[in-house]
């Protein structure tokens, strides 16, 4: 669901000049899905990356975001990013993902998970290669066991 404030034509050019500025964002990390980690690997923009790629941008155009967390369903995770202008105009998005393991470590990597693609999405912003939606959609042993499946960084 978006919402946004009733005039949106200083955000709206603000952001247009930020996205002049964007590059993409590089996948510096390397996940895995499969049973045990031994499946196939993939690479992905960690949260760290993408608010470094977007962070000049974002003060140089009197930007801001905020992330919040809703209360949802049980097994769901709710998230809303919401973009700020200086004028006090606004949009925001809420983005809704399943907790595959009920537990404070899983509530955790869906959140990096949503927060980094809400950002992302909210801004314009694109990675280069980028496939870690397969995390999210296939329970592994990995997760069942409380640990994310995307777990090993590249140097």
């Amino acid at each position: 669901m978006t919402r946004h404030s009733e005039r949106l034509h200083e955000l709206a050019a603000a952001l247009a000049r930020a996205q002049g500025q964007i590059d993409p964002v590089v996948a510096d990390a390397v996940g895995y899905v499969g049973p045990g980690g031994d499946g196939r690997s993939y690479r992905y923009a960690t949260l760290t990356s993408v608010w470094e790629a977007i962070r000049p941008m974002v003060v140089q155009n009197g930007l801001a975001v905020v992330q919040t967390c809703k209360p949802g369903n049980a097994g769901e995770l709710r998230l809303t990013t919401t973009l700020l202008h200086k004028s006090g105009q606004w949009v925001s998005g809420t983005m809704v993902i399943p907790l595959l393991t009920p537990t404070p470590q899983g509530y955790g990597s869906a959140l990096t998970y949503a927060r980094r693609y809400g950002l992302a999405a909210m801004v314009g912003l694109c990675v280069d290669t980028d496939d870690d939606g397969a995390a999210c959609s296939q329970l592994t042993s990995a997760s069942k066991a409380g640990r994310p499946a995307a777990n090993h960084r590249s140097m």
